[in-house]
């Protein structure tokens, strides 16, 4: 699927491969190509609990035609993985990453495959402030990436943003700043400033700017990676809504309460629509706006919000 696609789009290329997942015979190397394909298109338009459900199959099929082992299995375990990470089911995920990682080792320590798999456990556990496994996994990538690969190398860059993301959630902003400044100068360089992977790194470093009270630069900043992602992605995709997300922050920061609180509403909205409100990345947006709303002094609104809150007890 290419990026910039209509709704119609969207809509007609899962509609086909639907009617391609029915078509194929069931057992197909094909069939699981398909459903795969699916899966994926599914995820990109928000759409987890479809998405894991057919990762979830098409896991269980790849164990029946290829064994546990296999290659092809440990990718649709990854991308189970992946999926169930993204709807907060992150305990789950992290079991998938650890298994993929351990089964990976037969083909080396130093597989650029086993490496991608050591950097997803690394990332995953960062998300679970498991900070101590996530730096000691992701230095060591890096370190063997530069080895390896060089230093220029695209996979190396990503390690050395994989590693800055866990010293930031570490609390160790400056080294952080200094890493994810490296990242998003050598992918501009390499890849272009349109490229998603640099408005990441852009992102990445806007956020660590917030971190050490540089507000002026992080808002400058989260408005050009917003306004690329919205042009780009769309504003409803998940990853332009997060760059919403990070702005309202700075935004509030700032003491912008109202403009914030637009922008966290905009947030909790979409959130809801796309992943239910259950979910993590909802509530966060729910307390952000119910705190936002409060310090401009709606004290019923911040109320109402707060107790929507209390409904999904995920306080």
């Amino acid at each position: 699927m290419r990026l910039n696609q209509t709704s119609h789009e969207i809509f007609e290329c899962i509609k086909l491969l639907r009617c391609k997942v029915r078509e194929v015979r069931n057992g197909d190397f094909e069939r699981l190509l398909a459903m795969n394909d699916l899966a994926i298109t599914l995820q990109n338009q928000g759409n987890f609990k479809e998405a894991t459900k057919i990762y979830t199959e098409v896991l269980e099929k790849a164990k029946q035609m290829y064994g546990g082992e296999h290659l092809n299995t440990l990718s649709a375990m990854t991308k189970l993985a992946i999926a169930l990470n993204y709807q907060g089911e992150r305990e789950v995920a992290t079991r998938l990453f650890t298994e993929v990682v351990e089964k990976k080792k037969i083909l080396g320590d130093e597989h650029p495959d086993t490496l991608t798999s050591m950097s997803n456990l690394a990332n995953i556990l960062s998300q679970q402030q498991e900070f101590a496994g996530a730096v000691a996994i992701g230095k060591g990538v890096l370190e063997k990436r530069k080895r390896i690969l060089g230093e220029e190398h695209l996979d190396t860059i990503s390690g050395m943003g994989n590693f800055a993301i866990a010293l930031k959630l570490q609390g160790k902003f400056e080294e952080a700043s200094i890493m994810f400044t490296k990242v998003f100068e050598k992918r501009e360089q390499v890849l272009g400033d349109e490229h998603l992977d640099t408005i990441s790194a852009m992102s990445n470093l806007a956020n660590t700017l917030l971190a050490q009270n540089n507000l002026e630069a992080a808002v400058a900043m989260g408005k050009e990676v917003l306004r690329k992602l919205t042009r780009i992605l769309g504003s409803v995709h998940l990853d332009s809504i997060s760059a919403l997300y990070n702005l309202a922050i700075a935004l509030e920061y700032q003491g912008k309460h109202e403009e914030a609180a637009v922008m966290f509403t905009k947030v909790f909205e979409k959130r809801e629509q796309l992943l239910g409100d259950e979910h993590p990345d909802t509530i966060l947006a729910k307390r952000f706006l119910s705190h936002a709303l409060t310090r401009q002094g709606k004290l019923q609104e911040g109320a109402t919000i707060a107790a929507r809150q209390d409904v999904t007890g995920k306080q």
